[in-house]
């Protein structure tokens, strides 16, 4: 499974770079910032942002991103990370991630992409994600985003949901 992933996550960065290439002599890409909710069952409260670029001509766009995840001193005793009885500690985890996109389906009213991340938070701990993005149109420069995705790392199925503002 792990070499699957990390196929998928060469492959949509190679694609990233041919179509940055090939960007220069199309009708060019669009900057987005998103801004969004982990819905997370490892996670209390995360909340995180991403620019990059949706691309008008191409089916590969590219995303960097910053998320910031909050843990209750309830969800660390659930996951035995708290060793010490009566600890009252949050833990908040910050990471940085680059994430490719290939988009699968484009109509009036929706999209469908296959996303694929590399991330790495501030434990120095690596993990590669791959999933669905869905943006639901709200006006020709804001859409509503729901992303389901696999954490490697984690085992685990995770979500976002938010906005995406086109600039």
């Amino acid at each position: 499974m792990s070499k699957n992933l990390l196929l998928i996550t060469a492959a949509m960065i190679a694609g990233m770079i041919t179509t940055t290439i090939k960007a220069q002599y199309c009708g060019g890409p669009v900057p987005v910032i998103s801004i969004y909710t982990t819905l997370d069952r490892s996670t209390d409260l995360g909340i995180g942002g991403e620019i990059g670029s949706m691309n008008e001509d191409s089916r590969w766009s590219y995303f960097g991103g910053v998320l910031l995840s909050i843990k209750t001193p309830e969800t660390l005793k659930r996951e035995k990370e708290i060793s010490k009885p009566g600890e009252t500690v949050y833990r908040q985890d910050l990471s940085v991630y680059m994430k490719g996109s290939f988009r699968l389906y484009k109509s009036d009213q929706s999209s469908f992409h296959a996303v694929s991340s590399v991330e790495l938070n501030m434990r120095s701990q690596l993990d590669i994600k791959a999933g669905m993005r869905i943006l639901l149109p709200v006006t020709d420069r804001v859409a509503l985003s729901a992303e389901p995705v696999y954490s490697y790392r984690k085992r685990d199925v995770t979500g976002r949901i938010g906005l995406v503002i086109g600039l």
